[in-house]
C-alpha cells in the first residue's frame, strides 16, 4: 500500500481516538461519569489478504482500549469495545 494510506490509516485509527480520549476523559472522570466506545471489526474480517496496514492497528486499539478501561476504573468512567461486523461483500 501506498505511504499515503497507511499514514491515514495510523491517523484515523490510532492517533485520533488516542487525542479524543486524553481530550475528554479528564473531564469524565472529574463529573464522575461517562462513556467512551471505540469500534473494532471482527477477526474474521482482518484476517483477510492485503490488510497488513489495517490489522495491526485495529488490534492495537483493541489493546489500548483494554488498557485505558483497567486505568479508569472506579471513577465512573468506562471504555469499552464495540465490535463492529461489516458486510464486505
Amino acid at each position: 500500500m501506498p505511504d499515503d494510506i497507511v499514514r491515514a490509516l495510523i491517523e484515523t485509527n490510532h492517533i485520533a481516538a488516542d487525542q479524543m480520549a486524553r481530550r475528554v476523559a479528564p473531564m469524565m472522570v472529574e463529573q464522575g461519569w461517562g462513556r467512551i466506545v471505540n469500534v473494532t471489526t471482527k477477526l474474521d474480517t482482518m484476517n483477510r489478504p492485503h490488510t497488513s496496514p489495517y490489522v495491526p492497528r485495529r488490534r492495537r486499539s483493541r489493546w489500548r482500549t483494554e488498557m485505558w478501561a483497567k486505568e479508569v476504573e472506579g471513577t465512573g468512567l468506562t471504555i469499552n469495545i464495540v465490535r463492529a461486523n461489516p458486510k464486505l461483500h
